[in-house]
């Protein structure tokens, strides 16, 4: 049976009977310890044991200071007494070598802060509790000298294994059998005499150890260190979101840190915003469903839960086929009328900015007090960027970039710090803005396309491009804007960047009468479209007629591609510049779509750098989506009828595939098939 020990005292050191000098005592050659081994029933054990003392530096863990054995120690009725010093052993795997000198081991320590603590082991059995080595054997021969010079050694001991008037036998088996505060026995190494918090109370009588508000019970059950703080998570603000869009979520608890982990679902987001209760993070696109939280502090220590945050997906109604979404869906009030903006579209937002009624209706009359949202697009994490004409008073007219760096969906659009002027006017003359397309480049400046119609004093249309190619937050660089045409009755554009934030814009001139569509595309990177290379001007006619739709975008190898329907023509075209030579003549360059009676058509590129092309023809939507991006629509799940008919469409690209956009549905398609 495996024996019980019961620790009596730290006994004597030698020499500890003389009479007390004036000065602390020197550290002792040896020091005695003394206990009572019973066998398992609680008898006194007989015999012989083989015990064997180390000293460390903590109550639990730390660095092992010193070793020594003590082979066939005599046991009489179970009590055994040891002079432990004043050398040891030399090595003790894996430590070594070890400080054989006891004296050294206490020395400059055990007067001033007691940081010593003894643990014991019997033959062959796992070591015993650590109990510490206090200073009882200098202070109690202070003590004693006080009171009486001629104290005897065994009048000291017996001070030192009663404790008022209680064996120390009787102590060590409440100690032992007792559980003060519910936590793990008061014996276990995490319990013990230590005093982890630092409050005063020892931990094996502190229901909280490390004061980190989760009592030692619980952090038990959890599977944390009970002197180790825990972090706590108690709620996510909102509950759930959109799976398909990025989102500002804040976390509450508490115990947070900075420097800690975090793991959100599939993502591993940084803290913003942390205070020890609560940190923000930017989430999604996900996957639809619940969302594992996990935290992490420094120490190790971690709270997961499963149960504080869901991604949900799109309301039925809004769904036609299963997968992905657009990059973010907001609202603005526009006319009147609560409208969901969901990718990209050319129509005109007019937004009410009236401080006097607030009445959600645009200001039209005098042409006051309004903001026109021609365009907009979307960043990596949601953001909203727009374009428009901010009209402040009936002669003044602003062409303005805006974001939405707050959330609130432009309604400050008079934020100095939410947009900036691409270009101004004042006095007598007058601009509008009929038509707008943005982009943004690799470095997340704002690329725009725009119609502007000047009265000055008579009425002119014209074709504009403006990009901050110097990223100061303005548009008064060399060919920062450029006038790509004037002289217009109207236009149409779209535009489109490459990786080197060189713009390429298709407009279609006049359209109706009898319109022409052109391209004018930066190809040297100068910004001022009036190049050529390779004998291909920078700018140029791609059809001399009208067209019913048509769109742009630059593929994963940073080729252009087009897609547009002439007007009485029949099929859609897709233009696609598979050399890079700034034409569209090479091989496969000019492909005719199947169908004809094309009313709509739209391009992006696919998550993998393939094109996605959407047109509806024979009152038929079709997604064509080049899932591998080997130039062709050949391969398995590369045609996609859509079952519907539609007049707008818009395609546009996630992270996890292809969605389209009509009027009234969102059809959506993941990278897989």
């Amino acid at each position: 049976m495996r024996p019980i020990p019961r620790i009596l005292a730290v006994a004597l050191p030698l020499g500890l009977a003389a009479s007390a000098p004036a000065l602390p005592p020197d550290v002792p050659a040896q020091i005695h310890y003394q206990g009572v081994l019973l066998d398992d029933l609680g008898a006194p054990r007989t015999g012989t044991a083989d015990l064997t003392v180390r000293i460390f530096d903590t109550i639990a863990g730390g660095t092992l200071l010193y070793k020594q054995e003590f082979p066939s120690t005599l046991l009489a009725d179970g009590t055994f007494t040891l002079a432990i010093g004043p050398s040891g052993e030399t090595t003790d795997t894996p430590t070594d070598p070890l400080t054989p000198d006891l004296a050294t081991v206490f020395s400059g320590d055990l007067l001033a802060a007691p940081d010593r603590f003894l643990e014991l082991a019997v033959d062959v059995d796992p070591a015993l509790v650590r109990i510490q080595i206090l200073t009882a054997p200098f202070a109690l021969r202070a003590d004693s000298a006080g009171q009486a010079d001629n104290a005897t050694s065994a009048d000291v001991a017996q001070e030192v294994i009663l404790v008022n008037g209680v064996s120390a036998q009787v102590l060590s088996e409440i100690f032992e059998h007792v559980n003060f505060d519910g936590g793990p026995p008061s014996d276990d190494p995490s319990e013990g005499l230590g005093d982890t918090d630092g409050d005063g109370i020892a931990n094996f009588v502190d229901p909280d150890n490390d004061d980190d508000g989760i009592n030692d019970t619980n952090e038990g059950i959890q599977g944390s260190d009970i002197n180790l703080v825990t972090p706590v998570l108690t709620s996510v603000n909102p509950s759930s979101a959109l799976f398909a869009f990025p989102v500002v979520l804040t976390v509450l608890g508490s115990n947070f840190e900075p420097g800690m982990s975090v793991a959100f679902g599939s993502e591993n987001p940084t803290p913003l915003n942390l205070t020890p209760t609560s940190f923000d993070v930017v989430v999604g696109p996900q996957s639809i469903g619940t969302a594992n939280v996990q935290v992490t502090r420094s120490n190790g220590e971690t709270a997961a839960k499963t149960t504080l945050f869901s991604f949900s997906d799109f309301p039925a109604s809004q769904l036609v086929s299963h997968g992905v979404s657009p990059p973010r869906l907001s609202t603005f009030d526009v006319r009147g009328v609560q409208q969901t903006l969901i990718g990209r579209s050319q129509k005109v937002y007019e937004v009410d900015t009236s401080p006097s009624n607030g009445d959600g209706i645009p200001d039209l009359a005098g042409n006051t007090n309004f903001f026109g949202m021609a365009d907009y697009v979307f960043d990596a994490t949601g953001q909203i960027f727009g374009i428009g004409c901010r009209r402040l008073v009936a002669t003044t007219c602003s062409i303005r970039v805006v974001r939405d760096v707050d959330g609130d969906d432009f309604t400050d659009v008079d934020d100095p710090a939410e947009f900036t002027d691409v270009e101004s006017f004042s006095g007598t003359i007058q601009a509008t803005l009929s038509s707008a397309s943005l982009d943004l480049d690799a470095t997340g400046e704002v690329v725009a396309a725009y119609v502007r119609g000047i009265f000055a004093p008579t009425f002119v249309t014209e074709v504009a491009v403006a990009h901050d190619r110097n990223g100061d937050a303005d548009y008064t660089g060399t060919n920062e804007v450029v006038t790509l045409e004037t002289g217009l009755a109207n236009a149409i554009v779209e535009v489109a960047s490459d990786s080197a934030g060189n713009p390429a814009v298709v407009y279609l001139r006049n359209p109706g009468a009898p319109g022409e569509l052109r391209l004018a595309r930066d190809l040297t990177g100068d910004g001022d479209f009036d190049d050529s290379v390779g004998g291909n001007p920078e700018q140029q006619t791609l059809v001399s007629g009208d067209a019913e739709c048509f769109g742009a975008t630059f593929d994963g190898s940073d080729r252009l591609a087009i897609v547009y329907q002439e007007s009485g023509a029949g099929s859609a075209m897709l233009l696609h510049d598979l050399d890079s030579d700034g034409d569209f003549a090479g091989p496969g360059e000019s492909t005719a779509l199947a169908g004809s009676g094309v009313t709509a058509c739209a391009i992006s590129t696919t998550p993998v750098g393939g094109l996605a092309v959407a047109y509806n023809a024979d009152s038929d939507l079709t997604l064509l989506q080049d899932r591998n991006a080997d130039g062709d629509f050949d391969d398995s799940s590369e045609i996609v009828p859509l079952g519907t008919t539609t007049t707008d469409v818009n395609v546009a690209s996630s992270t996890i595939g292809v969605f389209v956009v009509t009027d009234d549905e969102v059809f959506l398609n993941p990278v897989a098939p």
